[in-house]
């Protein structure tokens, strides 16, 4: 184990490589002095060990000057609203604890840039000067009710949203974070839910199917971009899902496993059901949200996929393991009086209900015990205990990447009952998936792969310092 402890000014020499090593960050005058940056992170650091009238605060502080927004033709920058302060603060610890409870971490940030610039007295190294409102859609990105959104400045970012926890970035990337007398990189410290849909091929596929079927088709057009239509919806559906229950901070267990596998778990004794919960599912909502995203793409298309926007739906042909939603039964219904096609834009209706789900479903996790679902998205019960093989050996492997080359033998009895349980209900059911939150917001992707048992550390979602 590495006992050499680390301190925010150890950031200051690995962000200024990293600046000059990416393209995107090539700005060489994005970046202050050493002298400068030093005192960010340690202000930043020192203020997350703090609390405001018993409440932990996260922070969120951009450096960039009032010149950068006021002469930008950038897209991005010109949707931000950036709010001077009359007059400009000298960055402090106690500056910044007064005024983050009045910033919003996901849709706003405080600004601050050397004094100099501004006409301050030069002995402050860093001056608070604004507030930049970053626009309701970055903050719905985050929150993953929203896929596409504008990413804030190219400039660099100091984040907190734990204690003795800071990330440095820019444009809603990371480049390290220092937590526990650590630094880790952020490409070997997380890896996105996004590039591990392969772990959920046969619902991708399921859905694919059920898609093509409100058209009257046997299969889709194949995408030019994907693999499957429905990645997008089934990785937000994830990432909403997985933002309320982190956020909650009690921690949670979500199986999730082929319909048939994770009935049998069930009937086999290997899950027991406190409360089942025949009823609640995302099934349909995710269908309604592929077909009208297919719909509505189908409309900037030609050819075959152009095809698609003359078909009526047929939802009839759609057999689905509950009742119909009544939200999105009604929906159902106008598009039937009026005999339109579904390249209507309902995605808000449909995120309505899915948003409904979510939050009933992360609420049932709070519940000690895991939440079991069908990996289409169909809730089978919570509470729920795995029931293990004491003793049992777990060959645990901690992976970086979909590609498992460099995946890394791991002691499994580092972890609590909450994660060996979904470790060895994985290892017996083959083709399921765990998704476990820890109390602490850390968050992993288990399943096994060929032979072996492995798991991915998620970014967090929600967490714009990932």
């Amino acid at each position: 184990m590495n006992s050499v402890f680390k301190y925010p000014t150890d950031l200051v020499p690995l962000v200024r490589r990293q600046w000059s090593d990416e393209r995107r960050y090539r700005d060489p005058a994005g970046l202050p002095s050493d002298r400068a940056l030093s005192n960010l992170f340690e202000t930043v650091f020192h203020a997350s060990l703090l609390a405001e009238e018993g409440r932990q605060l996260s922070v969120h502080v951009i450096f960039a000057t009032p010149e950068f927004f006021d002469s930008s033709n950038d897209a991005v920058v010109t949707r931000t609203i950036p709010l001077a302060l009359s007059p400009p603060r000298k960055l402090s610890v106690a500056e910044l604890l007064r005024l983050v409870p009045a910033v919003d971490p996901w849709a706003s940030a405080i600004l601050v840039c050397e004094p100099t610039i501004i006409g301050s007295e030069p002995e402050d190294t860093l001056v608070i000067w604004g507030i930049l409102n970053l626009r309701s859609g970055w903050e719905r990105h985050l929150a993953g009710t929203q896929s596409i959104a504008y990413c804030p400045p190219k400039r660099l970012a100091v984040t907190s949203g734990a204690p003795g926890s800071i990330t440095v970035g820019a444009g809603g990337d990371a480049f390290a974070t220092l937590e526990h007398g650590s630094i880790h990189l952020r490409k070997n410290k997380w890896v996105r839910l996004y590039s591990l849909l392969p772990a959920f091929d046969s619902a991708l596929t399921y859905f694919d199917s059920a898609a093509a079927k409100c058209f009257g088709l046997s299969k889709l057009p194949q995408s030019e971009r994907n693999t499957y239509w429905s990645q997008f919806y089934y990785h937000d559906v994830l990432r909403r899902l997985l933002f309320i229950a982190r956020s909650q901070g009690h921690g949670a267990c979500f199986l999730i496993a082929p319909p048939k596998q994770a009935r049998d778990a069930v009937e086999q004794g290997q899950i027991v059901l406190k409360y089942a919960t025949p009823g609640l599912s995302l099934t349909e909502a995710l269908i309604f949200g592929v077909a009208n995203r297919l719909a509505n793409s189908a409309k900037l298309h030609s050819g075959e996929l152009r095809e698609l926007y003359e078909l009526p739906v047929q939802f009839a042909l759609i057999t689905f393991p509950n009742t119909l939603n009544p939200s999105l039964r009604r929906i159902e219904e106008e598009w039937t009086k009026s005999h339109s096609t579904f390249g209507t834009d309902i995605d808000e209706s449909v995120w309505d209900v899915i948003d409904d789900c979510c939050r009933s479903i992360a609420n049932f996790s709070q519940v000690d015990g895991a939440v079991l679902m069908t990996d289409q998205l169909e809730v089978l019960g919570f509470g729920s205990e795995i029931r293990t093989e004491k003793g049992a050996a777990v060959p645990l492997k901690r992976a970086y990447d979909w590609n498992i080359d460099r995946a890394t033998p791991v002691s499994a009895d580092s972890y609590g009952m909450r994660h060996r349980s979904a470790f060895q209900f994985c290892m017996k059911f083959r083709g399921a998936v765990a998704l476990i939150v820890s109390q602490d917001g850390d968050m992993k992707l288990v399943c096994s792969r060929q032979d072996d048992l492995l798991y991915w550390d998620i970014t967090p979602p929600g967490v714009y310092f990932d």
